[in-house]
Formats: C-alpha cells, structure tokens, sequence
C-alpha cells in the first residue's frame, strides 16, 4: 500500500536530497535549524528502506512507524 513517508535530513544531507527529484509526490520543507522535512507518497519497498538507510544518523523517520521502527533497528546493529 501507499503509505506518506516523512522524513527528517540533517545538513549536509538536507541540501542534497532537497536538489534531486526522487519522486513526483515529494515535497520538502525547510525547518529554522537548517533541516528539511522530506514528504513523499509511495510504497515501502526494500529499495527505500535502503535508500533511507544510507544515510545512517543523517536522517529522522518520522512516518510510517513501520519504517521508522526497522531503520532503528539497521542502526542499532550496524551502526554508520
């Protein structure tokens, strides 16, 4: 199912994702302490989690918990 991914990116990593088009339904949103809020409509498929998980502490999973829970765990077991 589709499922609104929000995620949190800390510089520099904000920057980067904010200028690449991941998706047609992102929006990103840029907070006062230089974070960006990263919001896009889509299906959890491994390839995102991946794709999230690269970028290890750089990045907050806000929603779906589904994905936010299994990225804690990625980390927690091999930390980047």
């Amino acid at each position: 199912p589709v499922e609104e991914v929000v995620l949190r990116f800390r510089p520099p990593a904000a920057s980067f994702v904010a200028e690449e088009h991941w998706h047609d339904s992102q929006r990103v949103e840029w907070e006062a302490d230089g974070t960006a809020l990263f919001r896009v409509s889509v299906v959890v498929t491994p390839a995102l989690q991946h794709w999230v998980y690269r970028y290890g502490r750089d990045v907050e999973v806000l929603a779906p918990a589904g994905l936010r829970a299994w990225l804690r765990e990625a980390l927690g077991r091999n930390p980047s």
